[in-house]
């Protein structure tokens, strides 16, 4: 334990807030919930905030007075910590309005020397050490026996209230990248649908069974144009083999991106080697799990697949892997014509008949690849823009860690 600067105090939550639960009023008396005028929150209404933001002035359900005043509930005022405490712990938000709370809370009504803002990114800075003072079977919580006990690293209130603002610049600063993220993503959806429906200048249309196309597409199965090729079954013997090689699975492959951060390994042997090694541009697409999430293998390393995975590899030169990926994006993350397709036995699954069955439009390949260009420009500022908040990220996480134990400090102007 560091020593704390000159004017700080190490002291316990109980004794910079009260803290007080939340509880459900019975859903079987009508009257305490029809027509409810009192926000009442549950964990859900906190997780759900978009990142960076710190305040909530409404919720997804409401109490009457009746439920407020004939029940165990506590109206809290505004500006008390909330904090997720079951499941889902640390989770913070301070509200505008009065409020409630269910039972999945533990919330804070801080004392005059505590400031609401600090105490709630400190709160946010301790999620492992509020998850590893937590109990239960069913699940985690963390009980108010064992957060009062919890020592604080308290600096003078106008300490407080500097670092607070320093923080919440940055997670304004995440909350304007966030949305700029949103905006993109929508733009890249209504560019996929117009690009993959209307093309690059047409003027004339024909139609056919996929609706109206340019004059000069065609539609085409995917067995036409693509060879699919369905990845090695996992087995325990081939987990055991003398031959590993690393191997795909479903979880590596994402939207758009391959992540290889945590990539397995099975035996790979004879003809198994050249059947199964993905290729530079080879397109990969999940057979189940969310089904038809696809992305390219862009390397030159070595990777096989496992059976949880199609391959799709171009037959000639007239159909780009990039444009494919578009064109099942298209279907499977935005549900644009994909009835039929997916089977539903047990678990919705993609099966290679059904996959190499598919109809797909296909234009000239010059204006596949023009359509690839217009919607990689999209993408590529989305990409800048997830850089700048996973940098934000960190960045935020090394300011709490050095702010809120005060190895750092912030200057702060005299009163």
């Amino acid at each position: 334990m560091h020593e704390l600067p000159e004017g700080w105090q190490r002291q316990k939550l109980g004794e910079i807030a009260e803290i007080v639960g939340g509880s459900t009023p019975s859903k079987k008396v009508p009257e305490y919930w029809e027509n409810g005028e009192v926000p009442w929150a549950t964990p859900t209404d906190i997780t759900k905030l978009p990142v960076g933001q710190r305040s909530i002035a409404a919720t997804e359900n409401r109490v009457t007075y009746a439920g407020l005043n004939e029940t165990s509930l506590r109206l809290l005022p505004p500006g008390a910590v909330l904090m997720t405490s079951r499941a889902t712990i640390g989770y913070t938000a301070i509200n505008e309005v009065p409020i409630t709370t269910n039972q999945g809370f533990a919330n804070f009504l801080p004392y005059p020397e505590t400031w609401a803002s600090y105490l709630a990114y400190w709160l946010e800075n301790s999620r492992e050490t509020l998850r590893s003072i937590s109990g239960g079977s069913t699940f985690l919580e963390v009980s108010k026996k064992s957060l009062k006990a919890l020592p604080i690293a308290l600096p003078p209130l106008p300490e407080q209230k500097k670092i607070a603002e320093v923080l919440g610049s940055v997670d304004e600063a995440i909350a304007a990248t966030k949305a700029v993220i949103d905006q993109t993503k929508q733009v890249k959806k209504g560019l996929l649908q117009n690009l993959l429906t209307k093309g690059i200048g047409h003027t004339k249309f024909k139609q056919t069974e996929l609706g109206e196309i340019p004059e000069s597409w065609e539609i085409c199965t995917v067995r036409e144009v693509l060879e699919v090729q369905l990845g090695k079954m996992l087995s325990q013997k081939a987990k055991a083999g003398a031959n590993p090689k690393p191997y795909l699975r479903n979880a590596n492959v994402q939207w758009d991106r391959i992540e290889t951060d945590d990539v397995y390994e099975m035996d790979f042997v004879g003809h198994e080697i050249e059947k199964f090694r993905l290729k530079n541009g080879d397109l990969i697409v999940c057979e189940g799990g969310e089904v038809g999430r696809c992305a390219i293998w862009n390397s030159e390393d070595e990777m096989y697949y496992q059976k949880a995975l199609h391959r799709l590899r171009p037959r000639n030169g007239n159909v780009s892997s990039e444009f494919v990926k578009h064109v099942l994006t298209k279907i499977f993350r935005y549900g644009h014509d994909a009835k039929g397709i997916v089977g539903h036995n047990s678990i919705a699954h993609l099966t290679k008949k059904n996959l190499e069955a598919m109809k797909i439009l296909v234009p000239p390949h010059d204006e596949q690849l023009a359509i690839n260009h217009d919607l990689a420009t999209v993408e590529d500022e989305q990409i800048k823009s997830e850089t700048i908040a996973a940098h934000l990220e960190i960045l935020k996480s090394g300011l709490m860690s050095e702010l809120l134990t005060g190895r750092k400090r912030v200057e702060v102007p005299d009163a």
